[in-house]
């Protein structure tokens, strides 16, 4: 049982990291900003921290994220990132910091198997939940997506 919904969530990991790399989404270059005329920057839950080496407002995240993390894509309500940070770290930042904003981990779907992992919190404003997905890179960074659904 636990075999098969590994290989799930790794193959979502996948094609996540796939999507990303393949540049499939519009990117953002570093210290540039997206060139979509989109106003759906905001959102209403409120971000604690929106870190990122780029200096572009557009390219900010709606959610947490981990100090000078690097944002890859921010379009149709994913942010996808890396930061240089252990993979211990990105689990234990986003742990950390979505209990404080009142959100509970759903540890019954929630898998960290290095080197991937995929976090699930529930209780958002929105009603929806909170997904972050993400992968050791093998160079020190940490490739993550955060979503809600």
């Amino acid at each position: 049982m636990f075999s098969a919904k590994f290989r799930v969530i790794l193959s979502v990991i996948v094609l996540s990291i796939f999507v990303m790399a393949c540049g499939l989404t519009q990117m953002v270059p570093p210290g540039g900003s997206p060139n979509s005329g989109s106003s759906d920057s905001s959102s209403t839950a409120a971000p604690a921290d929106n870190s990122s080496s780029s200096s572009g407002s557009s390219d900010k995240s709606p959610f947490p994220m981990p100090p000078n993390s690097q944002i890859l894509t921010n379009a149709g309500g994913v942010v996808a990132a890396k930061v240089k940070m252990s993979f211990d770290d990105v689990v234990s930042y986003y742990r950390t910091e979505l209990t404080k904003e009142g959100l509970t981990e759903d540890k019954t779907l929630s898998v960290v198997n290095k080197p991937a992992f995929s976090l699930q919190f529930k209780g958002s404003k929105n009603g929806k939940t909170l997904f972050i997905q993400g992968a050791d890179s093998g160079d020190g960074t940490v490739a993550f997506s955060i979503t809600y659904q």
